[in-house]
């Protein structure tokens, strides 16, 4: 009976544990790809010892008590949502490094204005150098 009550709690257990990694993984805020990766392998790490040890109270439950530890749900669950969670995070890197994406569209905003700026000061530096010669012009009329 306390390993039919184990069962939900282990299963709960081993999904905030994978969804830990994946929020470290995808959603925190990071300073480098670095620091996101061993972040992610630590929890990653954790959330295999969790799914491990749930798997072997599914194992305890079943019928045959020779079942293999991989034909659990939680193991099962843990393969496929790694699987799925390296393949998201090589695309994202892929993505992140090869493709124009803004890491701090502040920088990039002040990028825009400076140009703008730049581009302001130029058109009046040449308006000043146009009436600049006109004045001259028209004292040597005069």
């Amino acid at each position: 009976m306390l390993l039919e009550l184990a069962k939900p709690i282990a299963l709960m257990l081993c999904v905030l544990a994978l969804g830990a990694v994946f929020y470290t993984a995808f959603m925190a805020p990071a300073i480098d790809l670095e620091q996101k990766t061993w972040e992610s392998l630590v929890l990653l790490s954790l959330a295999a010892g969790i799914c491990l040890t749930s798997g072997l109270i599914f194992r305890g439950i079943g019928h045959d008590g020779n079942a293999r530890l991989t034909e659990t749900l939680p193991v099962q669950m843990f393969f496929w949502a790694t699987c799925w969670m390296l393949v998201l995070f090589i695309v994202s890197w892929y993505l992140e490094t090869h493709c124009i994406f803004f890491k701090d569209v502040r920088r990039f905003q002040a990028g825009l204005l400076t140009r703008d700026v730049c581009r302001i000061v130029a058109q009046q530096s040449s308006n000043r150098r146009l009436m600049n010669r006109g004045a001259h012009t028209f004292h040597l009329v005069r």
